[in-house]
């Protein structure tokens, strides 16, 4: 394509250096050319390159306004095949490549003070709904170890249609919190030797990593905070109908508060997974606990906010495997050498 230096002027030049009677016939350029074969050239050479414009769908060169702005130097133009870091060009309605606009290059600055760079919130949708609320009962406890869940059961129990709770289900399946069974059923898994073994070493080893990672990072605040929780399941009755699940949302939250502080987001849904199968041993548990005299429930978050207050990750660690322990112990004493 001819360079598009002096569009404007290229058919203007063209008649001017037509043969007229002012030049002498026979007469010889510096080139060698005659005076009438500039302007022979001259048109053809715009021809063909209106012909190259309007095949990949641009104006043709002639109609074009003069270059301007940070690409006007022709040798700048890119192609759809260059990559100079510049915003994706878009195509033309023949497959051309058009050149982006100069305001997409500098944006205008927004009048919104910088909000335009707030997203939506997004709602949690019915499914979500459905999975967190059905999660809640079983970290708590509220479901029996080997109990069956029946779909339309929940979907009436929730109000909401089977579709969600299908797919919540299917979630939580996938999780290991629940068995898939025949008849559009699903189990919450008994609770065998193997089964409790396996969990319990698990959680020491997850929880107690997260442990050592948020010990350098809980503070006077954090401290505080862990008391606060501490003396609130301290003051529960244990006579009270909702105690269960009182004690169960201030154990869940004492022990996150510590889990979260340890900034893993990779470790965190593996614990929280992990509760959740750990729920219906934590309900025969609590039911064990309750018959025998024992030292109090929150003796080992005790432990815990001493040892992490003195910097002593032994003792924590000793604290919290005493603690995950206790309730895996008081369960397994009640099973024999088979399922439970």
């Amino acid at each position: 394509m001819a360079r598009p230096a002096a569009i404007d002027g290229d058919r203007a030049s063209a008649s001017a250096e037509a043969p007229s009677g002012g030049v002498e016939p026979g007469a010889v350029a510096a080139d060698g050319a005659k005076p009438g074969h500039h302007a022979a050239r001259q048109r053809s050479e715009l021809a063909r390159s209106n012909a190259d414009a309007e095949r990949i769908g641009g104006a043709r060169l002639g109609e074009l306004d003069p270059p301007s702005g940070p690409l006007a130097d022709p040798g700048a133009a890119c192609g759809p095949e260059d990559d100079r870091g510049l915003a994706p060009v878009q195509r033309g309605a023949a497959g051309g490549a058009a050149e982006p606009a100069p305001e997409s290059l500098h944006p205008e600055p927004t009048t919104a003070g910088g909000l335009a760079s707030l997203a939506p919130v997004p709602r949690p949708t019915v499914q979500e709904s459905v999975y967190l609320e059905l999660r809640r009962s079983l970290i708590a406890g509220a479901i029996d170890a080997g109990q069956l869940l029946r779909i339309r059961d929940l979907a009436a129990r929730l109000s909401v249609s089977t579709m969600p709770v299908r797919e919540a289900l299917a979630r939580l399946v996938s999780e290991g919190a629940l068995d898939a069974m025949a008849h559009r059923t699903v189990r919450v898994p008994p609770i065998t030797r193997a089964r409790l073994d396996d969990l319990e070493a698990s959680r020491r080893l997850i929880e107690g990593g997260l442990l050592a990672r948020a010990m350098p990072r809980l503070g006077p605040g954090e401290l505080a905070e862990l008391r606060r929780l501490t003396a609130a399941y301290d003051d529960l009755a244990p006579p009270a109908v909702d105690a269960t699940a009182a004690t169960a949302d201030l154990n869940h939250a004492f022990h996150f508060a510590i889990y979260r502080a340890a900034g893993s987001g990779i470790l965190l849904p593996i614990v929280e997974s992990l509760w959740t199968q750990s729920g219906p041993v934590i309900r025969r548990a609590a039911a064990l606990f309750e018959r025998r005299p024992s030292p109090r429930a929150t003796e080992h978050h005790h432990e815990i906010i001493a040892a992490i207050e003195a910097g002593d990750e032994a003792a924590a660690q000793r604290a919290l495997a005493a603690d995950i322990g206790r309730a895996f112990a008081l369960v397994r004493e009640t099973l024999g050498d088979g399922n439970g």
